[in-house]
């Protein structure tokens, strides 16, 4: 948990020397588009200018209930801001539903809840820590890859048939 929030929170800082902002955040939207099918990230309204990009996601964790087996779902906010050459992600206010309510995370891991029932929820929700760390290792690796470009193509081509070293083989 952030000592400052009180919330369970992924946050570093990279560094990704000589890589405009622009490029950045391309690459960080690329990542948000591509890795939907393993986050069922909604990105929100986009603030490329401030270099900031924000999704809500979530992710499904199979746990044991009074009936069997259920899929719990728990929805989080991933926020990337990228700067000239480095960038920072969060992963945080992670939430769950109860009763028909969201209820934050760090509700389940209180210090106010008895010991048993807090230790039950820590070993519960570990799959939490493991998916967040599998996405930040998505996105720093999509973060390392140059954004795909088509290629332009060659107006001079057609002329160029013929003429060794030319863009036609040699014999």
């Amino acid at each position: 948990m952030a000592a400052n929030t009180q919330k369970v929170t992924y946050t570093e800082e990279v560094l990704a020397e000589e890589i405009s902002q622009t490029e950045l955040y391309a690459r960080a939207k690329g990542w948000s588009a591509t890795s939907h099918a393993s986050t069922h990230a909604v990105l929100q309204p986009e603030k490329k200018q401030a270099g900031v990009l924000v999704a809500r996601a979530k992710m499904l964790l199979t746990m044991v209930g009074p009936g069997g087996l259920v899929e719990q779902p728990i929805w989080y906010t991933i926020i990337v801001r990228v700067q000239q050459g480095r960038y920072r992600y969060w992963l945080t206010d992670y939430q769950l539903a109860r009763a028909g309510k969201l209820l934050p995370l760090e509700s389940q891991l209180a210090p106010t809840l008895p010991q048993q029932e807090r230790q039950a929820n820590e070993t519960r929700f570990m799959p939490v820590s493991l998916h967040s760390k599998a996405v930040i290792i998505g996105l720093q690796a999509a973060m390392r890859k140059p954004v795909a470009r088509p290629k332009k193509a060659d107006p001079l081509a057609p002329y160029k048939v013929g003429f060794p070293g030319a863009g036609s083989p040699q014999r």
